[in-house]
């Protein structure tokens, strides 16, 4: 697909991933993208922000179908300007950390330890 930096896709958000980032894919399914500022289950307008052959990180522009969990920010004039709110929506009834949420790829047994 020929999108560049900056250009604007249209994307269905799925599960999150690590740094509060969540899993979309461009409509060929080659695409992975990591979204920021975005929950699961959202359909958002992005900003492509980087692109490594089949992986791409980009930013939420424009919330189209917004998740029923999504609440309003608690800080909303540090989003994009202070370090560590890589996730603007916080999600109602759910836990912010995403350690649980990689189909058991968590830690859990890296260098011998839990699992």
């Amino acid at each position: 697909m020929g999108v560049s930096v900056s250009e604007l896709l249209r994307l269905r958000v799925g599960r999150p991933a690590n740094g509060g980032r969540c899993v979309a894919r461009v409509d060929d399914g080659g695409v992975v993208v990591f979204v920021s500022g975005a929950a699961p289950g959202e359909l958002v307008e992005v900003e492509v922000t980087e692109r490594r052959s089949r992986l791409w990180w980009a930013r939420v522009v424009n919330v189209l179908e917004p998740s029923e969990d999504r609440v309003d920010h608690v800080w909303p004039a540090a989003v994009g300007a202070v370090g560590g709110l890589s996730r603007p929506a916080a999600l109602e009834g759910h836990d912010a950390s995403t350690a649980d949420t990689h189909d058991g790829q968590g830690a859990g047994g890296v260098g011998g330890v839990g699992g």
